[in-house]
């Protein structure tokens, strides 16, 4: 499931290219005043300004993205990628899930560092666990709006009750692929600290911040159209499977009953 989810990430990787172009471009351009910024060039109350529009952006794009993985695994997505940059309700209903996962997230934060403390195999069971768990309740609430998002943080619930081990070992998997993954940034990441390290003509310099700003969107990009992307589908794949599994326990259960009445009236 996990190489699946990054070989459809690689495969649809212009589209979403198209669905991130328009807004890393403003990424870019603001990454680079705010190394202005930090080095004093530009007022500091820009910073602020700059933190908030970038935050509204990352999550429309995330949106997007994640709208767009959806249709492409249980469907056929739109042939303009674009579309998909379209606000709807359900943009607001995912800005709710960040608010929720965020309050989750401290409680899993604090279990998860106090295991790392204790023995370090609990922090990275809960970790990982509240990786994917995180990720199914936007897959579900986008795949089910008209349900809500509590509806889905129920229907994660029931989807995932009996599959700690199974979730919590997939996420320990996933993450590893995902940190492999992006070893790239790694080392752009390295370009950008080597860039602040050029002498002081240069550090002032417009090109230096023009630099810095196609750098950090060049990082960003390869984090949303291959990783998130890639994250994306692995939880529509995860998703597919849970519900199999349950359709075929319940089945089970069903096929159980009947013989158990047959023998019953066999043998009344």
């Amino acid at each position: 499931m996990v190489t699946f989810g990054y070989k459809k990430a690689f495969k649809t990787l212009w589209p979403v290219t198209r669905i991130c172009l328009p807004l890393l471009v403003v990424y870019a351009a603001g990454s680079g005043l705010i190394e202005a910024i930090a080095s004093g060039l530009l007022p500091d109350k820009l910073r602020v300004d700059l933190h908030n529009l970038f935050s509204s952006a990352l999550l429309v794009l995330n949106w997007s993205i994640a709208c767009y993985a959806r249709d492409a695994y249980w469907r056929e997505a739109e042939p303009n990628p674009m579309t998909y940059l379209k606000p709807n309700r359900t943009l607001l209903g995912v800005a709710g899930i960040g608010l929720i996962t965020a309050f989750y997230g401290i409680g899993a934060g604090l279990a998860g560092m106090l295991g790392l403390l204790l023995l370090v195999v609990p922090g990275i069971v809960i970790f990982s666990y509240f990786y994917i768990w995180s990720g199914l309740f936007y897959t579900v609430y986008l795949l089910e709006p008209e349900n809500g998002v509590w509806a889905a943080r129920h229907r994660v619930a029931a989807l995932l009750r009996g599959y700690f081990k199974r979730t919590a070992g997939f996420g320990l998997l996933a993450g590893l692929v995902w940190l492999l993954a992006m070893t790239p940034v790694i080392f752009m990441s390295v370009g950008l600290e080597l860039l602040k390290e050029l002498p002081p003509s240069f550090f002032h310099a417009t090109l230096f911040y023009g630099l810095y700003g196609l750098l950090d969107g060049a990082m960003e990009w390869f984090i949303l159209a291959f990783g998130f992307t890639g994250y994306s589908f692995i939880l529509n794949r995860y998703y597919d499977d849970l519900q199999v599994r349950r359709e075929q326990a319940f089945n089970s259960v069903v096929n159980l009953e009947t013989v158990r009445q047959a023998d019953r009236q066999a043998n009344g």
